[in-house]
């Protein structure tokens, strides 16, 4: 819900700080997450179509690959945690089709210079 956090004050934390909320799992944080492989819009239906089981967070879109996270330690760091695997694997995906894309014009090149 948007008011649960909207008079209170956050701790603001960096991605790097994710094993500190993970401790304090009552306080409530705010955390800026990048995710340049990921389209930030389609995370966060994703995510709330999930249904995270007891967590209250809110988690607003900034730009195409940003993400702002509000709420519960233990709740911003397990969607923290998720959303920046979701982010490795489409990095590691593209990665895999660009190298496969590479290989087969590779050997379109060398097979149309052989003709």
């Amino acid at each position: 819900n948007q008011s649960d956090f909207k008079d209170a004050e956050l701790l603001e934390l960096d991605v790097e700080d994710l094993d500190y909320l993970a401790v304090h799992p009552a306080f409530l944080f705010s955390l800026t997450l990048e995710l340049p492989y990921t389209n930030a819009r389609q995370a966060t239906r994703d995510m709330w179509d999930r249904r995270y089981n007891g967590v209250k967070l809110r988690c607003t879109p900034i730009g195409n690959n940003t993400v702002l996270l509000e709420g519960l330690g233990s709740g911003v760091e397990k969607v923290a945690r998720k959303l920046l695997e979701t982010d490795e694997l489409t990095r590691r995906r593209d990665a895999e089709k660009r190298k496969e894309l590479e290989a087969k014009q590779t050997g379109d090149s060398k097979g149309a210079a052989a003709g």
